[in-house]
């Protein structure tokens, strides 16, 4: 049995070009080299949906720091708005993983997300609770760290805001992402006018479609000749028939 490669096949011949090996998509197309930081984004984006949301609205309760109001404001308000944040960054990663065939989050949306969750591991710590009465429970940067009660306080609405600035960020640079993806896969299988060609296949590809020398069976026909018949005259002109 022979190989693609053997003796005889059309592929042994230096002047034969194999075609190039397609994807399931159709094409030749090779996913972009993605970065370490790109994929733990990725692999972050669900399992944030539900422990980031947690953490966000009621991380400060779970370092010992009071269950008053600020777990009623995160149940009503924080949770739910970060959850749907990070319900939309994880499908925008998703869609943008399986169009570039790479589980790995795009380059704009991995430079929003890492400061995104950076500020939410660190949010809960700065969030002073209080009840109905009597004074109010200290963040954990007061309690831990010693931390004055109005810096604590001022970094945590403070957060509010630029959480919401980089969260916003976040969802625009997935959808830059899916963007430029989708313009490149286009511009990869149409480069020319909507020609389809395979990337890095250039065309017309030496000797590609042709049937090597040693395998057309009539002598050295050269190309755009009609290949010569047995007992055919080589001294003999050709007239093609009307």
């Amino acid at each position: 049995m022979s190989t693609p490669f053997s003796s005889g096949s059309p592929y042994s011949d230096p002047g034969f070009s194999p075609p190039p090996r397609l994807n399931g998509y159709g094409d030749a197309w090779a996913p972009a080299r993605a970065t370490g930081l790109q994929r733990a984004v990725a692999i972050l984006a669900w399992p944030m949906v539900l422990v980031g949301t947690l953490w966000f609205g009621f991380g400060h309760a779970l370092l010992g720091g009071g269950g008053g109001w600020m777990v009623f404001i995160g149940l009503l308000f924080g949770a739910p708005i970060y959850g749907t944040v990070a319900v939309i960054s994880a499908i925008l990663v998703t869609v943008y993983a399986r169009k570039n065939r790479r589980w790995a989050a795009g380059s704009w949306q991995t430079w929003a997300a890492v400061p995104f969750y950076l500020l939410t591991a660190f949010y809960p710590l700065t969030v002073t609770d209080f009840g109905d009465s009597g004074p109010a429970l200290p963040s954990r940067l007061t309690a831990w760290f010693g931390v004055s009660q109005n810096t604590s306080g001022i970094l945590m609405y403070s957060l509010w805001w630029i959480m919401s600035l980089v969260a916003l960020l976040v969802i625009i640079g997935g959808i830059v992402d899916l963007v430029q993806l989708n313009q490149k896969l286009a511009a990869e299988r149409f480069p020319q006018g909507g020609e389809f060609r395979p990337q890095n296949y250039s065309s017309p590809q030496p000797g590609y479609g042709q049937v090597p020398p040693s395998q057309r069976g009539y002598g050295d026909a050269e190309q755009g000749y009609p290949p010569q018949q047995p007992g055919y005259d080589q001294n003999t002109p050709y007239y093609p028939e009307n």
